[in-house]
């Protein structure tokens, strides 16, 4: 078995001063998988990857690339979960894939539509990552089977991000990045302010701006909040000002101790019915801290806070994805994107009232989609209404959230399709095979009668080179 290869290195990038540091995707990888490195368990084997899983981070999915397949004896099946050791599959999706065929596979994990109640797709501590191959007979008799495996996560470190995002394209200059943060160092308990009851709250120095999509937030409490007054709970709560958990899963953490508090917003097995993972306009971040009866009785506690997000800028991504690795060599990252520019209603084909558009770069075998942003820089008009869905000529809605935007007014669209509070049960994220991104447009009436209409299109998507 040979240890993982360059890629781990992926995620190195520079700031603005050519300091180099970690970027905020980052992966583990192991390749050269055998089937006889699995241990044997009756119908399962399992192998415990070389390299942990850190404190703090936040799982998007992992890819298999199965190079032969797995199987032996009188097995008919085998399929693949990953998890913890203790928990098979706590970071896996509900429908585990099979590895008895050659294939590259593509398990998001956060798939709404396909919601595994084990997931916990975040780490408190430092955690082993197991593969587990489950076959219908005896994994003993199993005589054949190779894979490469990566997993990819978000990860801030606490402390260093303040200039993150800046990295050096192909030609070397320095644009930003499209995972960003709002980062908030040295927050202490007395600069939240007090609303009289349970409750504290305090808005962050720099906003969310319009159409980013929300990832998730980390909390490093340095100074557990707590009180002389036996506080029996404290939690954390990120909001906007007006909805104090609109970019929280259901359950909000505890803060009473210290410790690295990771938290993914699309968190499909955790949803909270408030939950708005996007921004339609430039957003005012409203931390929250909750105290079991009176906020006013916390005599301590700091943490240092960086919300995470995706952000892409119209016409400058050409060469997105480009970043160097820890020996200055330019390397493609794992977060890259699909982008059309100046899209014009004429360029669109029509049938009956819908008006479709194939994006001509395909999405590669083994990508998962995040998300999407449409910039709608000309309204479209002439018909009644129009909705915009991302698929391929099959489903048309494939990458989307359940709810459509609209595309008659000039605005800036940013969607996330792994919302679990808005759950298409079309979604499918995973690309097991290299597919063509078709944009839909919805109208009330026959496509030919639009008369105007443009827009800038860009679809992103997590891929890992083996």
């Amino acid at each position: 078995m040979s240890p993982p290869t360059g890629h781990e290195l992926l995620g190195r990038q520079q700031d603005r001063l050519a300091r180099r540091f970690d970027g905020p995707v980052r992966c583990l990888q192991q390749r050269d998988i055998e089937y006889d490195d699995f241990t044997d368990s009756g119908v399962t084997g399992t192998l415990a990857l070389t390299k942990p899983l850190p404190d703090g981070a936040i799982l998007l999915g992992w890819k298999a690339t199965v190079e032969t397949a797995f199987t032996g004896g009188t097995n008919t099946t085998a399929v693949i979960a990953v998890g913890d050791g203790s928990t098979a599959d706590c970071y896996s999706p509900e429908t585990d894939p099979s590895v008895f065929a050659a294939n590259i596979l593509a398990g998001a994990c956060l798939n709404p539509d396909d919601i595994n109640t084990s997931l916990v797709p975040y780490t408190d501590a430092q955690v082993a990552l197991t593969l587990t191959i489950t076959v219908d007979a005896d994994y003993t008799t199993i005589s054949a089977g190779k894979l490469h495996f990566t997993l990819y996560y978000a990860m801030m470190e606490p402390g260093t991000w303040a200039s993150v995002g800046h990295f050096k394209d192909k030609d070397g200059r320095l644009i930003e990045g499209p995972v960003r943060c709002i980062q908030q160092d040295a927050i202490s308990y007395d600069d939240f302010t007090d609303g009289g009851g349970a409750s504290g709250t305090l808005i962050l120095t720099k906003p969310l701006p319009d159409g980013a999509i929300v990832l998730g937030w980390a909390a490093n409490v340095s100074t557990a909040f707590t009180s002389a007054a036996n506080t029996s709970s404290c939690v954390l709560a990120v909001g906007d000002g007006s909805t104090a958990d609109i970019f929280s899963p259901e359950t909000d953490p505890s803060i009473m101790t210290a410790n690295i508090v990771a938290r993914t917003c699309l968190n499909p097995d955790d949803i909270n019915a408030n939950l708005v993972p996007h921004a339609t306009a430039e957003t005012a971040i409203t931390l929250t801290v909750t105290e079991d009866s009176d906020f006013g009785q916390l005599t301590q506690g700091e943490m240092d806070f960086t919300l995470f997000y995706i952000l892409l800028e119209d016409n400058v991504w050409e060469s997105m994805g480009w970043q160097q690795d820890a020996d200055g060599r330019h390397m493609k990252g794992a977060l890259r994107c699909l982008q059309v520019t100046d899209l014009d209603y004429s360029d669109m084909t029509a049938s009956t009232n819908d008006g479709y558009y194939d994006i001509p770069e395909q999405l590669p075998d083994g990508a998962i989609v995040l998300g999407w942003k449409a910039h709608v820089t000309t309204a479209f008009a002439g018909g009644t209404t129009g909705t915009l869905a991302v698929g391929t000529s099959s489903v048309a809605d494939r990458f989307s959230p359940n709810t459509d935007p609209s595309v008659y007014a000039a605005d800036i669209l940013g969607r996330a399709c792994l919302n679990p509070n808005d759950i298409n049960a079309n979604l499918d994220p995973g690309a097991d095979t290299a597919l063509t991104v078709r944009l839909f447009i919805t109208g009330g009436a026959a496509w030919t009668g639009v008369s105007a209409g443009k827009m800038e299109f860009t679809l992103y998507y997590l891929y890992m080179e083996d």
